[in-house]
């Protein structure tokens, strides 16, 4: 919420955590923004109270106590008239005696965090200005931003400073040395050491780090486009060999011919629930995985490579409606912010397919680098204090849970609100710690080292065997897995996702095609079915020792939002493995075992052969038009009706 409502009452909380701190927050590096800093904190603190004061606020409207002709001047008076009293204040706190202690608490926890910050502002200030700055001096900070993002650890999250040298950085509660590790990597690959020394500009400080702003640059040329999505293939190889995840679009910043991630807090995921052939019916650990490319349609508006089209949200959320006459809090899909992640043709983005070229040339560049290269070599770029947060739920359902729980009717009677998430929260051996972060406010956090298998908490208490293996160890099994079979998966991913990416829920729709009659040069049903036929066995997708087989598909849905996710074929008939069996099966009786085959394939297929046959000199019926090129699956079987 950027515009702070009910100020005087959340001030309140400021003032108070001020006086029982002891914090002098009129001092001199802060004294000319303190109003600032008081509103964002303001701000933090709305997040919990708000639901509850727009109760109160309609309770006074409706009995007819507030002036005004509409609902900007309303809440002008209730501001003035009523939370400018501290009586009134009390007799709020007293209907909602949860909401005291959960509002002190967050400002307390904000003004400790601002103060630290701008103390090791002053402790850094000269690196500040050689590293980040360019030599600029500064003397003060013009403007604060804070609580942007989730609270996590005690209220954190990241600041962003505009200083008065016209210049902006960021102050991160995190090191640095995620995206270093990245990086470096990255400039491995490309064999051009220092390459985003330039642009990746940080200090680290162990527990927390500064980081300069960077922002968004086109590129100037079709060539520097062609290097962006290069490189983008290249990170797309680096995070499928760590595992990293969470590469939304938001993340990612087109900084010329250079993509930059700006969050790699997520570097690290075990895949212990990786995609092996005939043992998964889903795909669960991929290129996709990292969140760069989209695994369904719905998905792309959100990835790193696909989204930031300023598009609605995916699900829906409680969110701020206000008009001249009404002041409410409705659910529904806010819109999202476009994105600075793509390079710009004029002021149109560019499409991305058209690059899948230039993708998959640096995704092999990522790939043969890390056959190529020892282990020794990974662990010495991988070694060092890396922690990589560990998402044991989706931090949508973690949002959802926490804003409900600042209802009104939970704030009312003590351990409310308390009751209401243990009933919510999910079940599993982490469940006290998620519900004690969020009783503070923060969305749960969990985060792991590179070097153990311990799982830890947001408090730094430590799960003990955790994980099966650690981080490094499931980096070296991924890269001992990795062959030209697997990589040319890998590729199949990427394009379909691409394609799925392009994809309109028109597309999806179901419709009659009409046939008309042939003339004898269209092309002949059997044609088709023989070039569906290679595509079939061209595109299985087996295990290592060729007994099970399997297939990439597109899964349909359409139940809120017609959508369709990549995932493998199931047992079923249509556009399942039972449909591909009868369809093969009828291809040999239909061409013979040995008579028509051009190419032979020693493969089975619950019994079935598989061949790329050749043509047959029977003519059968045929549809305008259709070729096997134009199918949007492997297998797309379709009814047609006549006219």
């Amino acid at each position: 919420m950027k515009k702070i409502f009910f100020y005087n009452f959340f001030g309140m909380f400021f003032e108070k955590a001020e006086k029982k701190l002891g914090i002098n927050t009129k001092g001199r590096e802060i004294n000319d923004i303190r109003k600032k800093i008081k509103e964002e904190i303001q701000k933090v603190v709305c997040r919990a109270g708000f639901r509850c004061l727009l109760l109160e606020f309609h309770v006074c409207n409706q009995s007819g106590k507030l002036d005004g002709k509409n609902i900007r001047e309303k809440l002008d008076c209730y501001q003035n008239k009523f939370l400018s009293d501290k009586g009134y204040c009390e007799s709020v706190l007293k209907v909602y005696p949860e909401l005291e202690g959960i509002c002190q608490d967050m400002a307390e926890k904000q003004i400790v965090l601002v103060w630290k910050m701008f103390q090791r502002l002053r402790k850094d200030k000269p690196e500040i200005e050689k590293k980040l700055l360019g030599g600029k001096k500064f003397k003060e900070v013009k403007k604060i931003c804070m609580g942007e993002g989730d609270l996590h650890c005690g209220g954190r999250s990241v600041i962003k400073l505009y200083l008065d040298c016209g210049m902006s950085i960021f102050y991160k509660f995190s090191s640095a040395v995620n995206g270093k590790v990245f990086y470096e990597l990255m400039e491995r690959i490309e064999r051009n050491q220092n390459s985003y020394d330039g642009i990746y500009q940080y200090i680290d400080c162990g527990e927390y780090s500064w980081m300069k702003e960077v922002k968004y640059q086109a590129c100037s040329s079709e060539g520097q486009i062609r290097c962006f999505f290069e490189r983008i293939g290249i990170m797309a190889g680096v995070s499928y060999l760590l595992g990293s995840h969470d590469l939304h679009y938001q993340n990612l910043i087109a900084y010329g011919e250079y993509p930059l991630l700006v969050d790699l807090e997520n570097i690290f995921q075990t895949d212990e629930e990786r995609f092996r052939i005939g043992e998964s019916s889903h795909i669960a650990y991929s290129v996709l995985y990292s969140n760069l490319f989209p695994m369904s349609m719905q998905a792309g508006r959100f990835c790193a490579v696909t989204g930031g089209n300023g598009d609605r949200a995916q699900y829906e959320v409680p969110m701020f409606h206000m008009d001249d006459k009404d002041i409410s809090v409705v659910y529904g899909k806010p819109e999202m912010e476009k994105g600075r992640n793509l390079p710009k043709r004029g002021k149109e983005a560019v499409e991305v397919i058209k690059y899948l070229a230039e993708i998959e040339q640096g995704f092999d560049r990522a790939y043969q680098y890390f056959q190529c290269t020892g282990r020794n070599t990974i662990q010495e770029i991988l070694k060092g204090d890396i922690v990589s947060r560990h998402l044991v739920h989706g931090t949508q359902l973690y949002y959802h849970i926490l804003e409900a729980s600042y209802h009104p009717s939970l704030m009312m009677e003590r351990g409310g609100r308390e009751a209401f998430i243990r009933r919510i929260c999910p079940a599993g051996q982490l469940r006290e710690w998620e519900i004690a972060d969020l009783m503070a406010g923060d969305i749960p956090y969990f985060y792991r080292k590179a070097d153990s298998r311990s799982l830890f908490t947001s408090s730094g208490e430590e799960i003990r065997d955790y994980f099966k293996e650690t981080a490094l160890e499931a980096v070296i099994r991924r890269k001992d897995a990795m062959n030209d079979e697997d990589r040319k998966l890998q590729h199949k991913l990427i394009r379909l996702s691409l394609e799925l990416s392009n994809l309109d829920e028109k597309a999806l729709e179901n419709g009659v095609y009409f046939c008309e009659e042939g003339k004898g040069e269209e092309t002949e049903w059997m044609d088709i079915a023989l070039e569906m036929a290679d595509r079939i066995a061209e595109n299985a997708v087996w295990n290592e020792d060729e007994t099970k087989v399997t297939w990439l598909t597109w899964k349909c849905s359409a139940k809120k939002e017609i959508n369709a996710v990549i995932d493998v074929t199931d047992y079923y008939l249509y556009e399942g493995m039972a449909g591909i069996i009868v369809f093969m099966r009828a291809m040999n009786l239909e061409c013979g075992d040995t008579t028509n085959c051009a190419v032979r394939r020693n493969r089975h297929c619950s019994g079935i052969r598989m061949a790329s046959w050749t043509g047959q000199e029977r003519r059968l019926p045929v549809i305008r038009g259709l070729t096997a090129g134009s199918l949007p699956l492997y297998m797309h079987i379709r009814y047609v009706s006549d006219k």
